[in-house]
């Protein structure tokens, strides 16, 4: 059986063509970010609001970004196995192979999902909005 940290043991940095990340309250908020090696793309939203940009990143940003969230990633195999219903989350690494490394809240542990929300949010002001899923995880 493959664990998830096999599977991305061997991700580096130039194998890696997006990182996209959806996180949802499933009724009030959501986000929808796509992470590039030179620009994030994303929209993030409310029941009252909505807003669409992008942010240019450089190396050094996208460095922290990527290993900060296959680290994150990584780390599920380790922790204690609880899951949460209260959100939705869906990754997917997209290599430059064409090939797709998919996660959702039912494969990682909310734990994980917490590392990836503060490796994005102390990396870019706009995603502290992300922070606010924190509380719905356990």
């Amino acid at each position: 059986m493959t664990t998830l940290s096999n599977e991305l043991s061997d991700i580096t940095r130039e194998r890696i063509k997006t990182i996209d990340i959806y996180i949802s309250d499933n009724e009030r908020a959501f986000a929808d970010i796509c992470i590039t090696h030179n620009e994030i793309f994303y929209c993030l939203g409310t029941e009252d609001m909505r807003e669409d940009g992008h942010i240019s990143i450089s190396d050094r940003e996208f460095n922290h970004l990527y290993r900060g969230i296959i680290n994150a990633l990584k780390n599920s195999d380790c922790c204690c196995k609880h899951r949460t219903d209260l959100i939705r989350f869906k990754m997917a690494i997209t290599l430059i192979d064409a090939e797709k490394i998919s996660h959702n809240q039912a494969s990682i542990v909310p734990h994980s999902i917490t590392e990836i929300i503060e490796c994005l949010s102390n990396e870019c002001d706009e995603f502290i909005f992300l922070e606010g899923f924190k509380s719905l995880l356990p």
